[in-house]
Formats: structure tokens, C-alpha cells, sequence
């Protein structure tokens, strides 16, 4: 029962997790979710926009953004892409120019 209960929040919550983002970037969400962006309860679209801001190496949380500022200030986010490019091979941001106006 614990193993099922998991990942049906998991499952859940990711989606959830993924229409919260698609929200950030949508040019008019619903009057329920301005608001709940507005009282920083979700995650808003100044709040995202830091993230493809360049360097584009910032803002990576995509439900509320709260622990955004913590996880910048310990180097989470420049640790886990040494880690990935270490694993993979991958080098952060090597292909922003083709996908931005940048």
C-alpha cells in the first residue's frame, strides 16, 4: 500500500509540478492562477523568467520558486550540472543560442 500510495503522488504531483511551469508561461492563466501566483503561492512568471534570463544558469525550481534563492546560495545548481556533465559529457548551455533570440 505504501509502494502504490507513492507513486500515485508522485505521479500526481509531477503533473501537477508541470502544469504550475506551463502556467508561468502562459500569457493569460486563469483568474484562480494569477492569484495564486500573485500571493507567491505558485510559482509566477517574473519569478521564472530569471530562469531564461541569460546566463540561463538560475531559477531551475518550477512549482513555487521558493527554495530557488537557497539552492543559488549553496551552488546546487552549479554542482548538479558538474555532476551531469561529469556523468554524461553535456555542456550547460552549449546550445542556447539555437533555441533563444540570444
Amino acid at each position: 500500500l505504501f509502494i502504490t500510495s507513492f507513486v500515485v503522488l508522485l505521479c500526481f504531483w509531477t503533473m501537477v509540478t508541470n502544469q504550475i511551469h506551463k502556467w508561468s508561461h502562459t500569457r493569460k492563466p486563469p483568474g484562480y492562477v494569477s492569484i495564486l501566483q500573485d500571493l507567491g503561492i505558485i510559482l509566477s512568471k517574473q519569478d521564472h523568467n530569471k530562469h531564461h534570463q541569460i546566463p540561463f544558469d538560475r531559477n531551475y525550481c518550477i512549482t513555487n520558486g521558493w527554495l530557488n534563492p537557497w539552492l543559488t546560495s549553496i551552488g546546487f545548481w552549479r554542482r548538479t550540472e558538474e555532476a551531469i556533465t561529469r556523468v554524461t559529457g553535456a555542456i550547460p548551455r552549449q546550445d542556447d543560442k539555437a533555441w533563444t533570440n540570444y
